[in-house]
Parts: structure tokens; C-alpha cells; sequence
């Protein structure tokens, strides 16, 4: 039986090996690509690299890398034809946007705990933290304050958006993460455009709550809501306000 360890091995070998076959593909049309982005710029951190070519020796290339690997498997890997399409022109849209995922790694709670508590942040935006909440936080124990908050850590995305026209009118509309890779081939008309950074509508969290960048990680930023749903919470702040 195969046991929890070796799955997580399994887990890091594939993703080591997906990002040395994005580098990889991602080689054969830099130099000529149309347009190119990689890990390197300030844009994007960790693996990722993101191009438009017209070159279709280059194209192939890359995408024989990646098919010899992984076959069909797509999965963060993205080799997109354009000329498969009946098309005319293409709007090619590059956006980030961020979304926040509530942190439950314990190690990460307890740290961004531990950095509210002693006030070793920095503050990310205009919400103010309730007085009385946070005087009382930094009062309490920590078994006390265990579900005071809530964390919720900032994520983005790299978003591809690409909008196929013929005769004006839209045809084909397609939408990619960038993921490790992310390579477009088209020979007509192409039209590219950077999108402004944006939150998505349906978090708005860092608009109605604090959020902040421990100082000892910076790179880290993270909303804090109240846990209004215990009881408990409101009790210890009126008791320690007494």
C-alpha cells in the first residue's frame, strides 16, 4: 500500500517535473515570440512563462516538448493553436487578479497569530482594526485567541483572455489561467492588451476588513475578520473593557 509520504513525493516530483518542461517549452519560442513573459520579470513569480508567436517551427517545437511528455494533459501546461479556429483577428487580454483563500495550515495561522498579537506587521490598506478587538487580542492568551480571526491569505492568478473575431463579430471566446505555461500560435491579426489588476467582485474582502504583511515575511498579506460567529469573543473583549 502506498503510503501518505510517498504520495507527497509523487505530489513534488510531477510538479518539478511540469516546471522543467515549461522551461523547457517555453526555450523554443523565446527568442523569437511575438510576445514573451517570464519568471524573470517582476510580473510573475515562481514558474511560470507566457508567450505569443507567429513562428510555426517554433510552435511545433514547443508543443513536441510538451505532447512527448505529457501527451493531452493540459493541466497547467498550455499549448493553444489559433489557427485551428475560423477566425480573422484575436484579442488577447493579460490580466492578475487576486482572490483570498482563508489560511487552516496551522503553522501559517499561528504565525500570522503571533505577528497580529505583538504588532510585527505592516498595515495593507485603509480599514482600521476595531480598537477595543485588537486591545483585547493582544491581551489574551493564545488558547484564548485561537478563533478570534479568521485569515484569509492574498492569491493571484494570471489570467489569459482571448476573444476570436470574424467579420467583426466574435466567434470563439476562451479563458486560460497562466499555470507553469502558457504559449498562443496565431498567424492573423493579433491585438494585445495588459488588463489593470483587479480583485474579483466576489471576494471584496480587503475592502471591508484590515489587511496585513507580517514584517517577517513581507511577501505575505492577509485579511483578518473578526469571528463575529462566537459568542465567546464578544465576552472576553466586554470583560477585559470592564
Amino acid at each position: 500500500m502506498t503510503n501518505i509520504f510517498e504520495k507527497i513525493d509523487d505530489v513534488k516530483k510531477e510538479k518539478i517535473t511540469k516546471v522543467t518542461i515549461a522551461r523547457q517549452a517555453a526555450s523554443c519560442v523565446a527568442m523569437h515570440a511575438k510576445f514573451y513573459k517570464s519568471n524573470v520579470s517582476n510580473d510573475f513569480k515562481g514558474n511560470k512563462f507566457f508567450a505569443i508567436t507567429e513562428n510555426t517551427v517554433e510552435f511545433e517545437s514547443c508543443k513536441n516538448v510538451v505532447t512527448r511528455n505529457y501527451g493531452e494533459d493540459t493541466s497547467r501546461l498550455h499549448i493553444i493553436d489559433l489557427e485551428k479556429y475560423d477566425y480573422d483577428k484575436s484579442v488577447i487580454v493579460y490580466s492578475k487578479s487576486s482572490k483570498y483563500i482563508k489560511i487552516i495550515n496551522p503553522d501559517m495561522k499561528s504565525f500570522l497569530q503571533y505577528s497580529l498579537k505583538t504588532g510585527a506587521y505592516t498595515h495593507e490598506n485603509k480599514i482600521d482594526f476595531d480598537d477595543k478587538i485588537l486591545n483585547a487580542y493582544q491581551e489574551m492568551t493564545n488558547t484564548e485567541t485561537e478563533t478570534f480571526f479568521h485569515f484569509y491569505e492574498k492569491r493571484t492568478e494570471h489570467v489569459i483572455r482571448i476573444t476570436l473575431l470574424k467579420k467583426g463579430q466574435v466567434v470563439e471566446n476562451l479563458r486560460v489561467n497562466v499555470g507553469y505555461l502558457t504559449v498562443i500560435h496565431t498567424l492573423k491579426e493579433c491585438d494585445f492588451k495588459k488588463a489593470q489588476s483587479r480583485e474579483r467582485m466576489a471576494d471584496r474582502l480587503s475592502y471591508n476588513h484590515p489587511v496585513i504583511s507580517p514584517k517577517a515575511n513581507v511577501r505575505i498579506e492577509a485579511v483578518c475578520v473578526f469571528n463575529e460567529a462566537e459568542p465567546m469573543n464578544r465576552t472576553l473583549i466586554d470583560m477585559l473593557q470592564i
